[in-house]
């Protein structure tokens, strides 16, 4: 009981501790806005990054550097920033994960160490899938990396779930709770959602190209939805190809862009949910036009954010990574829906057994 109550002061001392210290950098910046903690941090990691890959480079036959002051390498094929491509929120997300409410602290700071090392390494190898400039080494090895990266975060939480008691007991309730529903157990689920991930990007960057027809036929009907959306607000929008524009301002509406990946991954995670095989492939086709009529309402915002506030299109990728976000949120509320009702929608008469 003693060593109990011990470790539950020692854990809110850390969560307090924690709070202090965000709290007190908040201030910091706010009495000195030069002060920028992130900002240097990130430079600091982007110049050990930078440098680590230019020496491997070189060392394999390539002729590369890195510019500390643009954050950029620079080849003989041209230049490639690295600034937007270091994943920072993944260490912060391990370094959450492992040392929030922790036990067994040398065990889980050497988890920390090796999952920092594999996030690290995995940075490196996507410089060089950018240095490569193969159009489909791209497409097919930048999925892998992704991927690789949630890997690395659902090692930690087995981890987590291994060394907390009152984790497994948790874990236990939800299996049993999703037994009814779902033909996997809690962590399987979460495996299949990061291998549907990297798969999604597969689709997105690869598989769709490869049918100019099917390209053509969904870019057309969304914006086709966008257009007819900008007109009723009293707009007069003008497609062309795969470009919807209004007077100097344009959306493109580039492949990875369709969202094909993200129907394919709704489709999967329908599939896998215990119903009647009609009521999976009924709300599929409905969950499918709900996530083209959102893409086409995601391009009217992006495109009226850039006409009302003169924003030049290049520099709107902060939204577009937002609203990506919001179609996960989305599936995964539609995912509800289907679990907690229209599974249960008998559309089907059971027959009646005859005499």
């Amino acid at each position: 009981m003693k060593n109990s109550v011990l470790t539950s002061n020692k854990n809110l001392t850390i969560l307090l501790s924690g709070i202090v210290l965000i709290v007190l950098y908040f201030l910091l910046k706010s009495v000195a806005p030069a002060f920028d903690l992130y900002g240097n941090l990130t430079k600091f990691y982007a110049l050990t990054v930078g440098k680590s890959f230019e020496w491997l480079a070189n060392l394999i036959g390539y002729h590369v550097s890195y510019d500390y002051l643009s954050g950029e390498i620079i080849s003989s094929g041209g230049t490639f920033s690295i600034m937007n491509k270091l994943a920072v929120k993944f260490y912060l997300l391990a370094f959450v994960m492992v040392f929030i409410f922790p036990r067994k602290w040398l065990k889980s700071m050497g988890v920390f160490a090796l999952a920092f090392a594999a996030l690290y390494i995995l940075s490196v190898l996507r410089f060089f899938v950018d240095l490569a400039h193969r159009e489909q080494a791209n497409y097919l090895y930048l999925p892998l990396i992704y991927t690789g990266r949630y890997l690395v975060l659902f090692f930690i939480l087995k981890y987590k779930i291994s060394i907390h008691p009152r984790l497994q007991n948790y874990l236990f309730k939800i299996n049993e709770s999703i037994r009814n529903k779902f033909q996997f157990k809690l962590m399987t689920l979460i495996l299949l959602f990061i291998f549907a991930f990297g798969f999604m990007g597969f689709v997105d960057w690869f598989l769709v190209v490869q049918s100019q027809l099917f390209v053509d036929f969904l870019s057309q009907w969304i914006l086709g939805y966008s257009e007819f959306l900008l007109k009723i607000m009293g707009y007069q929008p003008v497609v062309e190809g795969y470009q919807i524009n209004l007077e100097r301002n344009w959306v493109y509406l580039g492949t990875p862009c369709l969202g094909a990946g993200v129907m394919t991954l709704f489709a999967m995670l329908v599939s896998i949910i215990k119903s009647d095989w009609l009521n999976k492939f009924i709300y599929i086709i409905i969950g499918i036009n709900v996530l083209i009529f959102a893409n086409a309402v995601r391009i009217v915002a992006i495109l009226l954010h850039i006409y009302l506030y003169k924003i030049q299109g290049d520099l709107i990728q902060d939204y577009h990574g937002i609203s990506n976000n919001f179609f996960y949120i989305l599936v995964f509320i539609m995912l509800v829906i289907y679990a907690r009702w229209f599974a249960d929608i008998k559309f089907r008469k059971k027959r009646l057994p005859t005499n």
